[in-house]
């Protein structure tokens, strides 16, 4: 993620990102992993952002609240049109979040991957 596009981040958002990097390298993920956890997080967080301001709530990163966040979210996402490969990537980057990062139970284990559309 370039710096341009994290300064235009709020300082909470850019600091969990970073630390997210950071767990990722130790981890041994590839740069595009990388760089595609962190766009997938980038988009949750700022779309809890833009949610907060028509709901005038502050957004948080309370991992409880967040469930019924993801998955409105990934029902979203699935709705605009992107592939099931996508969501469940977007699910992978947020799991990872909260269990390596926030060392929190993620409250996201309820919810199913999405299934690979087939062709018969």
């Amino acid at each position: 993620m370039n710096q341009k596009t994290l300064s235009r981040l709020p300082s909470w958002l850019q600091d969990l990102l970073k630390r997210t990097d950071e767990e990722m390298v130790l981890r041994g993920f590839t740069r595009e992993t990388r760089r595609l956890y962190l766009a997938h997080m980038r988009r949750f967080y700022q779309h809890r952002i833009a949610q907060a301001r028509l709901g005038a709530r502050a957004p948080s990163l309370d991992p409880v609240s967040e469930g019924s966040e993801v998955r409105e979210w990934l029902l979203l996402l699935l709705r605009e049109g992107h592939s099931h490969a996508y969501t469940n990537q977007a699910l992978s980057a947020i799991r990872f979040l909260h269990r390596r990062v926030l060392m929190a139970p993620a409250p996201l284990a309820d919810i199913p991957r999405a299934r690979r559309k087939r062709d018969r």
